[in-house]
């Protein structure tokens, strides 16, 4: 028989308590636990919207030049704490956000730094820093939970924001909400590598292939239908009933047209005939520039306004200089000397532009501006001539990748015309929402690392058209944008 043991009912007692204090613990730690974290769950999320707001903020500022110079200035040289109480607050921008959405107190800390890359992203290269970092923290005191735990916690978010570079993945859209939105005739082969065609016309021949052209991209949207007569079928077969897609370069700021005509210098000659060499100064000519003859004209860098425009019809050597030019009443070349754009804006006030002549044409970083005035009309892109043609848009700033670029408020639709042969390149966006584009292929015509953004557009020729997708690295038709990226 096992002995009996005895149970003293003091140590029944002393287990009672013991549990009831575990419980008790339990419960204070599981109620704290859900208020503290709670608390803790809400100003987190406070806390993100803090960082997320200031760092866009920050980087729109960025995006428009604004940073140094607004009413809440801030320097990008270095990363810088935002002050709190008891300091005077921060008004620089990205901390005046932070404080707007409730984290500017004494137990709040927010930190801005400007990182140079961000992984998964390709930051823009036209602007330095492109990117704006922001990290909010804030110390709370616990409730509950300070009774088992610890007194206070820290509630840390950070957001960053890129200004981000995008390019079109259609390299032919037409904006005309009715008729043909694109016309193929002729015998050419018509092809868009790695981009597509977009047609925003809801007729039922939107798209319209006569003859035996045949067209080819990546894809091809139509809002209404498309008619094939006599040419192999489009490939891949056309998407009809499709959504617009508006104008993608709706967002791109144009460039200033102002000049002005008063006090004209008269000195400043306007006219060469015959041979010889000249270089000209910046400034304003009071005529038109005509160049006929065997003249050899050279700009010098700077700002021209030419108020009669300018003609060259003669075989001299013509060249532009790094600046901004002005043509009021637009430019001209008829003749067979060649003529080099430097770097820069070219702004055609009425009368447009036409190389129809035989020289070449040539110029990197340029963006030619077609606007007008009360006393100039609008006038005509025409590219035709036969001479060589190699044209590169800006590469960086508001008119980065825009070659040609039409004043959206033109009311009348003029017709512009382009023709394509194998000694032409164009890169870039040519932008003409308003007009009806003519492109003529001729010959074997190289890769155009170009896009067109035109009301409608004409597909005519015997020759072969590829045009390139690659036009984010072309600078053709590149838009700027901002996102949170982390």
């Amino acid at each position: 028989m096992k002995p009996r043991v005895q149970r003293c009912k003091g140590e029944e007692g002393q287990a009672v308590v013991l549990v009831a204090l575990a419980m008790s613990i339990f419960l204070i730690g599981a109620i704290g636990l859900a208020i503290d974290g709670s608390q803790i769950y809400a100003q987190f999320q406070m806390a993100q919207t803090a960082a997320d707001a200031s760092a866009q903020a920050g980087v729109l500022e960025l995006l428009k030049g604004t940073n140094a110079s607004s009413a809440h200035p801030f320097s990008t040289t270095g990363p810088f704490p935002c002050a709190v109480p008891p300091a005077t607050l921060d008004l620089r921008v990205p901390c005046v956000f932070a404080q707007d959405n409730g984290f500017g107190t004494s137990k709040d800390k927010v930190t801005v730094s400007f990182p140079t890359s961000v992984s998964g992203v390709t930051l823009s290269t036209s602007f330095s820093p492109a990117a704006v970092s922001v990290t909010v923290q804030r110390t709370l005191p616990t409730f509950l939970i300070r009774l088992i735990g610890p007194s206070a916690s820290t509630v840390q978010a950070k957001a960053t924001a890129a200004i981000l570079t995008s390019g079109m993945t259609d390299c032919v859209v037409t904006l005309g909400s009715s008729g043909t939105g694109v016309s193929i005739t002729g015998s050419g082969t018509f092809t868009l590598s790695n981009c597509g065609m977009a047609i925003d016309s809801n007729s039922s021949s939107a798209l319209s292939m006569v003859g035996s052209a045949t067209l080819s991209a990546t894809s091809i949207q139509i809002v209404g239908n498309y008619q094939n007569v006599g040419s192999p079928p489009p490939s891949p077969t056309p998407t009809i009933n499709a959504s617009p897609v508006g104008d993608p370069l709706a967002s791109v700021p144009e460039p200033s047209s102002a000049y002005s005509s008063s006090g004209c210098p008269n000195s400043n000659p306007t006219s060469f005939v015959g041979s010889g060499t000249v270089t000209l100064s910046p400034g304003t000519y009071c005529s038109q520039v005509s160049i006929v003859g065997s003249y050899n004209v050279t700009f010098n860098p700077g700002s021209y306004t030419f108020l009669g425009g300018f003609i060259n019809t003669g075989s001299g050597t013509v060249s532009f200089g790094q600046g901004t030019y002005v043509f009021v009443g637009g430019f001209s070349t008829i003749g067979s000397g060649p003529t080099t754009f430097g770097a820069g804006t070219y702004t055609l006030v009425g009368g447009g532009f036409s190389a129809t002549g035989s020289g070449s044409l040539s110029g990197s970083n340029v963006t030619f501006y077609n606007t007008f005035d009360a006393t100039h009309p609008y006038g005509p892109i025409n590219v035709t001539g036969s001479g060589a043609i190699n044209l590169s848009a800006t590469t960086s700033g508001s008119e980065e990748g825009m070659l040609f670029f039409e004043n959206r408020s033109a009311s009348s639709l003029v017709s512009d015309a382009f023709t394509g042969s194998s000694n032409q390149t164009l890169t870039g966006a040519i932008y003409l929402p308003k007009d009806a584009v003519t492109y003529t292929g001729n010959g074997n015509v190289g890769v155009q690392d170009a896009s067109f953004v035109v009301k409608s557009m004409t597909f005519t020729g015997s020759g072969n058209v590829t045009f390139d997708s690659d036009i984010t690295q072309a600078g053709a038709a590149v838009q700027q944008k901002i996102a949170l990226v982390n």
